[in-house]
């Protein structure tokens, strides 16, 4: 095994291509394990797995790890992730749109090269399922759709945690993968794992987002009770969005159109009764 000094060496020239093959010394074993520079805040990796584990991802770099004979499937032993765990970290790194699509380039070149999607890398003490494809949909944007359309074939839904995808589908606005998560049997009744007061159709109303096609098949899946509904219609306007308020029954599309419909309706007698309370004391 290259020593301490070489990886370390080696390391540093990560960022580019040509750098990095005149700092690869003669006989470089590409699979081995290689010590930790600084323990704890670095771990033993291969140099694949460091390459992925960049805050900046140089797609020519790992591919010619890869050229080499570098395995995709390889294990960080503390962390127990794979290269394409490190390269689709979405949720960790939050990468702009300009590193996530050089991030879904390289999680292209890794599943080519044989990188399994399925491979769980939760600690055997941890029940949450982490995969590859469960932290692809912590991403956002086009190329992130894009690239999980691409991995939807090769998913194996037994070894996902389906319950944790439709939380960060949710999240990220990937209704396809709502969708299958839905499909698989998801109990979408239940409440986040972090807030027990939380339940699925809430957290749905209450992103930032326009999200009213995920609100509706959340509605499709399962019925919910008149009282839910109203609840998660005013947590919608909370947030601003009269149009998921609207699709749950809450409010009309628009404050114009809430006021025309209120004067169709004509005046309540309730409320003639109370603004004649109001003028009396006056």
């Amino acid at each position: 095994m290259p020593s301490k000094q070489t990886f370390v060496l080696m390391k540093k020239h990560f960022s580019s291509l040509d750098r990095l093959r005149k700092a690869l010394p003669k006989g470089f074993d590409v699979n081995a394990v290689h010590p930790a520079e600084a323990p704890p805040y670095e771990v033993e990796c291969r140099p694949l797995e460091w390459a992925a584990k960049r805050p900046k991802v140089d797609v020519n770099v790992i591919k010619y790890l890869l050229s080499l004979g570098a395995n995709p499937n390889s294990v960080v032993p503390e962390e127990h992730t794979t290269p394409l765990h490190c390269v689709l970290n979405f949720g960790f790194w939050k990468p702009g749109p300009a590193e996530t699509r050089r991030r879904c380039d390289a999680a292209r070149v890794l599943l080519t090269a044989g990188a399994n999607p399925n491979r769980n890398a939760t600690s055997p003490r941890e029940r949450a399922r982490n995969t590859p494809f469960s932290y692809a949909c912590f991403g956002r944007g086009q190329d992130v759709r894009k690239l999980l359309e691409e991995m939807q074939p090769l998913v194996d839904m037994s070894a996902q945690s389906p319950y944790m995808l439709l939380w960060s589908a949710i999240d990220n606005e990937h209704e396809a993968i709502v969708a299958r998560c839905l499909e698989a049997g998801v109990d979408i009744k239940g409440t986040h794992h972090y807030n027990k007061a939380t339940t699925m159709l809430r957290y749905a109303v209450s992103r930032q987002h326009d999200n009213a096609r995920i609100v509706q098949r959340l509605l499709d899946a399962a019925p919910t009770t008149p009282a839910a509904r109203r609840g998660a219609a005013n947590l919608a306007l909370k947030f601003g969005n009269r149009k998921i308020a609207a699709l749950l029954g809450g409010v009309s599309p628009s404050p114009a159109a809430g006021r025309a419909r209120a004067a169709a309706a004509g005046p309540t007698p309730g409320a003639s009764r109370s603004r004649a309370r109001v003028l009396r004391r006056w």
